[in-house]
């Protein structure tokens, strides 16, 4: 049996195609090279990875947008997560 849409209505406006328990799209995470994110060359000492790093969380720190919008402080907040896993993994290596 074939289902017909109402009478007068637009085949999106039906109310079976506006269910809200669709599953949300969510973001990928793609992991990055630790020397990319850090903006070293492979093989580079620790004092050269010590300076990226520190310079990179100068810019990108929380608290230097504290005053801007939630959007920026999640970005601020995840980019130094990003940051901080690079390192970690850099100094592992060593």
């Amino acid at each position: 049996m074939i289902q017909r849409r109402p009478q007068n209505k637009p085949w999106w406006d039906d109310q079976k195609r506006r269910v809200d328990s669709k599953p949300k799209l969510q973001t990928l995470q793609f992991r990055r090279d630790p020397h990319e994110v850090l903006g070293v060359e492979k093989g580079s000492s620790r004092e050269v990875i010590d300076e990226a790093r520190d310079r990179l969380l100068n810019e990108n720190r929380p608290e230097a947008v504290a005053s801007l919008s939630e959007e920026i402080q999640e970005l601020a907040k995840r980019k130094t997560e990003e940051i901080e896993t690079a390192y970690a993994s850099l100094i592992e290596e060593d």
